[in-house]
């Protein structure tokens, strides 16, 4: 891959994760790349109704304002 391309591509990978941290839903791939889960964990916490999420028809959508908020609620202070 020539140094142009490499460039590129580095920069097309950058705009990805800039547009998911300013996206305001995300679908479950989004949400599990934004937590760094799995897509099935993701899904499992669904279905056991402990990350907030909506299903306006077959698809699984987070808003990323209440992800952010249950991370928030989950956190664990250190001794």
């Amino acid at each position: 891959m020539s140094p142009e391309l490499k460039l590129i591509s580095q920069a097309m990978t950058e705009l990805k994760k800039v547009q998911l941290v300013t996206k305001e839903y995300m679908t479950a791939e989004e949400c599990a790349k934004y937590l760094g889960l799995s897509r099935s964990a993701i899904y499992k916490l669904t279905h056991r109704k402990e990350i907030p999420h909506f299903k306006p028809s077959k698809r699984v959508m987070f808003k990323r304002s209440e992800v952010d908020a249950w991370i928030q609620k989950s956190y664990v202070p250190t001794k």
